[in-house]
């Protein structure tokens, strides 16, 4: 009876001892795999793109030369054909394409800029409208809710355009109309 229960008792004590896996990993069908453990993961696809993380922050790139990478209320992104975007928590928004052209939000402020290499810049500021400028001077503005822009140039000119209010038309109930007269027809 006791090699019974210290029996029972060892198997038990080896059996509740055991915590959970403290690693794990996972292939996939056609190439693709992940594994984590200790507070981090990585993964990794079948054409070449990875992943990973731990410790509050994460990284990844494509096959065909994008990355990505953040923690801390941070993240960067690059293009594989040289945009790139940057966020910074509380700070704002930084995203330049290929060809120069750079767009900018500042948290709180509730406006954008975007600029272009040639001098070319246009803001929007929330509740109050957008202002655009050309390398040559000339500028458009536009209030919210104003329904007209404003174009004017280095030399003086300027032209307002407005849009006519979008009036529709009441909806009405079309009936077919019904005969006044009736065809009687003589007995045969």
């Amino acid at each position: 009876m006791n090699t019974i229960v210290i029996a029972l008792v060892s198997l038990l004590i080896a059996a509740l001892s055991c915590g959970p896996a403290a690693a794990w990993s996972h292939s996939g069908k056609y190439g693709g795999s992940a594994s984590g453990g200790g507070g981090s993961w990585s993964g990794s696809g079948a054409h070449g793109g990875s992943a990973s993380g731990g410790g509050g922050s994460w990284s990844g790139s494509s096959a065909r030369g994008g990355s990505a990478s953040g923690g801390g209320g941070s993240a960067t992104a690059s293009g594989a054909y040289g945009g790139s975007a940057t966020h910074t928590a509380g700070q704002g928004t930084t995203a330049t394409n290929q060809y120069g052209d750079t767009a900018t939000h500042a948290t709180g402020s509730g406006s954008t800029t975007a600029t272009n290499p040639y001098g070319g810049s246009a803001t929007h500021t929330y509740g109050e409208g957008t202002t655009a400028t050309n390398q040559y001077g000339d500028t458009a503005t536009h209030a919210t809710g104003s329904g007209t822009t404003t174009v004017t140039n280095p030399y003086g000119g300027s032209a307002t355009t407005a849009r006519p209010p979008i009036t529709r038309p009441a909806r009405t109930t079309r009936r077919r109309p019904r005969p006044t007269t009736r065809t009687i027809r003589p007995p045969p």
